[in-house]
This record gives structure tokens, sequence and C-alpha cells, in this order.
């Protein structure tokens, strides 16, 4: 982080106007560290303020922004905030996107086979080959991750184990086993198996294998947040055998080990509440068939808060000037409204209710100014007792509009 030696000598001037402040302080997050979403990194939010002394605020532009997609690896994110043409605010921090989930492996059923030796089969034999090509791996960021398998090249009589290995991109393997029981001739002049009384069902036709092949991930996984509560939603898989789907979930700088079944069921969709506010939280929604087979999961993550800045909404589109309304804070008397077009402040209002009505002319620091078209940020500070005593709380937060021509 970088503060000019001019800025550190000289005052700046508070919100309220004229009382002499300290330094704007620029506050970034610190290193984090996450764990992939896909093949494409994973979407981070975070939040960067530069205040001065909680009573002036200044534009705070990062690179990449938050709610970017961070790739695999280290990004670091550079901030600034622009106090004027000569002095700017720097800092920077560090999202670090890993892949330290493990593929979903699923193994063929046991197989059961007579050898027409003793010798027992060959591992060429096509049903244990078909045996062998069996096994299918899914993964959240690996699209099909390879599988290796440790078999012999000839299956004695008796029953041999093999276990099955998926190892994806990152070096995170999941390892299972089947067997294979080999049933040796009958001896010579033994009598031929007896045929089931009139009636009962005979042995399991070797014809229809059991369903070994997962089902696809939940479709189009999308989040919505309000204050501690998490909102998501799915479509279904085409797959006509679906049983129901689990949410399983965890805090994204947590291994994906930590994670914990909070739902499972027929329904697309969930919702997550009792989270904490500002915390980043991981969810994977894995689609399970009828056999118990799972796929990989889908994966997104996703950052509650407490929408103190109500209307309106953050990133909207206006034609007009707006109504800004934020919460109402118990105590306060009057609040600070600051509003800035690009980096430059454009507007500081003190009304009493918590709403203020923009107009589309308006005087400030003896300028005409307009509502142009262009990107608008605005915050609010609650304000305590009489005004000129500048006694301000925590910043309600940031939020933004866009002007666009009629």
């Amino acid at each position: 982080m970088r503060l000019s030696p001019i800025l550190a000598a000289v005052a700046v001037l508070a919100a309220a106007g004229g009382a002499a402040a300290a330094p704007p302080e620029l506050t970034l997050p610190p290193d984090m560290t996450v764990e992939a979403d896909g093949p494409g990194g994973t979407i981070v939010t975070f939040s960067a303020t530069a205040t001065n002394s909680g009573r002036a605020v200044f534009p705070v532009t990062c690179t990449p922004p938050s709610g970017s997609t961070f790739p695999l690896g280290t990004t670091e994110v550079e901030c600034a905030a622009v106090l004027s043409e000569e002095e700017t605010l720097t800092g920077s921090f560090h999202i670090s996107v890993r892949d330290s989930t493990p593929p979903t492996l699923t193994v063929p059923a046991d197989l059961s086979l007579t050898a027409e030796t003793s010798l027992g089969l060959d591992g060429t034999d096509e049903r244990i080959a078909a045996f062998l090509a069996g096994a299918i791996a899914t993964d959240v960021v690996t699209i099909e991750p390879p599988v290796v398998h440790d078999a012999p090249a000839t299956f004695p009589v008796g029953t041999t184990a093999v276990t099955f290995t998926a190892t994806d991109a990152a070096g995170n393997s999941t390892s299972k086993s089947a067997t294979v029981a080999v049933i040796g001739p009958p001896p010579p002049g033994s009598p031929p198996s007896d045929p089931p009384p009139p009636g009962q069902p005979g042995p399991p036709s070797a014809t229809t294998p059991p369903d070994r092949v997962p089902p696809g991930n939940p479709v189009g996984l999308a989040a919505r947040t309000t204050s501690r509560t998490a909102f998501l939603s799915w479509r279904a898989p085409a797959d006509q055998d679906l049983d129901r789907y689990e949410v399983l979930r965890s805090l994204a700088s947590e291994p994906p080990a930590s994670a914990s079944r909070v739902y499972a069921g027929p329904v697309a969709g969930f919702t997550d509440r009792r989270l904490q506010n500002g915390v980043l939280y991981r969810y994977v929604v894995v689609s399970v068939d009828r056999a118990e087979n799972r796929s990989a999961g889908a994966a997104i993550t996703v950052m509650p808060r407490r929408a103190l800045l109500v209307a309106p909404r953050d990133g909207a589109r206006l034609s007009a000037p707006p109504r800004l309304f934020w919460a109402r804070i118990r105590g306060a008397t009057y609040y600070n409204v600051q509003l800035f077009r690009g980096r430059t402040k454009v507007l500081s209002a003190w009304p009493s209710a918590n709403a203020l009505r923009l107009s589309s002319r308006w005087r400030f620091e003896g300028r005409q100014l307009a509502l142009a078209p262009g990107t608008y940020h605005w915050y609010v500070w609650p304000g305590y007792g009489r005004r000129a005593a500048a006694r301000y709380g925590e910043l309600l937060g940031p939020s933004s509009f866009v002007v666009v021509k009629r």
C-alpha cells in the first residue's frame, strides 16, 4: 500500500464540512485461498474500501474486480483509490484458487465367471476386458480424469481384487476395488446342476449387469444471496433414473473434505439460512440415481451480505433520477449521503430520513451539475446527535447504479 508524502502531510477535510480528519486508509481483504468450482477456476467476491475516519469515501477500483472468475493458481489483485489527479492510494492482495477435490469414481460390479480349465482366465477375455473398462471417473475441475487399474495378466481360479485409481490434473486421486471370481470347471464325471424347482426363479442372469453409470450433474447451478441467506437453484439432468440431489456446504477456504451435507431431496433448489454475512461459502450439488451412483457435482461460491442500501438495487440501469433508500439505523438523527460519478464526488447531503430523492440538476461546491449518463456510486453513514458534532457511525455500504440515455 502506498500513501504519497504530500497526502500524509496534508489534512483531509471531512464530509461534514471543514473539520480536519486523518488521511484516508485503504482497507483490503487478507490473502485468501479458495477451492475451484470448475475448469475455469471460481468466482470470488470481496470488498475494498478507502475511507477517511468514517467521514469521507473514495471509490476503490480493483483489477481483477470483485465477482471475477479467478483461474487456478495465484492472482494478484491490485486496488487503487484516486484521491485527486495527483494523489492515488494503492495496495494489493492475493487470491489463490486450488483444486484439492478428488475425482468421483464408480467401479464395475463384482464379476463371477466359470473357466473351462483350471488355469483360470486370460485378461483379454472379452468379459474381463469389459469389466476392466467399466470404471467411470468424473471430476469438478478435470474433464474425464484417466483411470488405471492393477489387474493381473491372468485371473486364476479363485477371487482376485482389482483396484481402480482415478487421478485428476492436480494430482488428487480416488481408489476403489472390485473383484473377479473365477470358478474352475467341475471335476470329470460330476452330474450337471439340478434345475430350479417349478415356480422358483433360477440364478440371476449374467446378461443384465447392475447400473454403474453415474447421472449427469445438476444443470445451470445459480445462487442469490441476502443477509445470512443463500438461495440455490438448478435444473435436472436428462437421466431418467434420477432419485435425489445432495447439497454439500463448506467454507471456501477449507478443504472439500470438511463439507457437510445440508440438503438431500428431489427438489431442484435449496435455501440455506443462518449463514454468516461476509463469509465466503462453497456449495457442491450432487445428483444421485436410484442405484446410488453419484455425479461429481456442480459447485458454486457465494458470500451473503446484509443489504443496508436497499434501492435502487446494486447495478440497476435507470433512465430517470432515482430515490435512494436505505435501512433505518437505530439512534441516528441524520445521514450523510455521498454520490460519485466515476471517481468524482458530485453530491454530499445530510437528510434526516433514510431516503433521498435525487434531482436531474443540482448545485454542489459552487458548480451546476446534471445527472448525466454514466456509472454512479453512492455511500451512506448514520450520524448521531447534532450535525456540527460530526459523530458518524460505520459505513452502511457502497452501492451503484447506471444512468442510461432515454
